[in-house]
């Protein structure tokens, strides 16, 4: 392969890569309150040896759902290049989103502390979760920590 290729290959790689959205809880808020769809908040860690599989599983249901569904998966990280990565070797084209570190600078705690502000601005009892639906109303349906996604809800939330 001549140099030119390989850099044409390299330029249109990291232009098009798809950057991660970095959410607080109340810019999540704002988008869900302003938004006349049901609603899926998902936690994951892109570390996760399984996250090839996970993010093909959020971009099937964010495929099939879209028009009715907003999905929000948001991953607990501090560094974008892992989102970037998991975007181009899935083939996710929609929003992955990461929990902004103003929220919390330790990582740790992050997804803690971006749940509680969540839950308070929704009005839920729960403050900690890793799964959340909300209907087209913004009434709470769920909140858990249920790792996969229940495809029987999310049908229910697309009706």
């Amino acid at each position: 392969m001549s140099l030119l290729k390989i850099f044409v290959f390299f330029v249109t790689t990291v232009a098009f890569a798809q950057k991660p959205v970095h959410l607080t809880p109340e810019q999540l808020y704002k988008e869900i309150s302003t938004d006349n769809k049901a609603t899926v908040i998902q936690f994951f860690n892109p570390n996760c040896e399984d996250v090839v599989q996970i993010v093909s599983r959020y971009k099937a249901l964010q495929e099939r759902y879209a028009a009715t569904v907003v999905f929000y998966f948001i991953g607990i990280t501090s560094k974008d290049s892992l989102m970037e990565n998991l975007a181009q070797k899935t083939g996710y084209t929609a929003n992955l989103y990461v929990a902004d570190a103003s929220v919390e600078a330790d990582l740790y705690e992050r997804r803690q502390a971006f749940c509680k502000k969540l839950m308070a601005l929704v009005k839920g009892n729960n403050n900690d979760f890793l799964t959340l639906y909300l209907n087209k109303q913004d009434k709470l349906i769920y909140v858990g920590d249920d790792v996969d996604i229940k495809n029987d809800v999310v049908e229910s939330l697309s009706n």
